[in-house]
């Protein structure tokens, strides 16, 4: 299952891990409209990672397709927030 082979070697990570899961698509070609869209298998493996991101990893769950500005937006803000607390450093 990738899911939990993504997770489990998310879990031995030694830094913050955010999960950032777009519910809409990850790839161009499973947009809605296009031939490979299947919200069916979409909706399966929504509900497989959020199973399987948990402690330590952080999980955003998105209403949007990975290619959506709203997504990378997300990313860059979780990135700003850790090196502003301190969590990582950019040097």
């Amino acid at each position: 299952d990738l899911a939990r082979e993504v997770a489990g070697r998310l879990k031995k990570s030694n830094g913050p891990v955010r999960f950032v899961l777009p519910t809409r698509g990850i790839h161009a070609w499973d947009t809605e409209g296009m031939p490979a869209h299947d919200p069916e298998a979409l909706a399966t493996m929504v509900e497989a990672y959020k199973a399987e991101m948990t402690a330590p990893v952080g999980l955003t769950v998105m209403d949007c397709h990975i290619n959506d500005l709203a997504f990378s937006e997300k990313v860059v803000e979780i990135i700003d927030g850790w090196v502003a607390d301190g969590t990582i450093s950019m040097e």
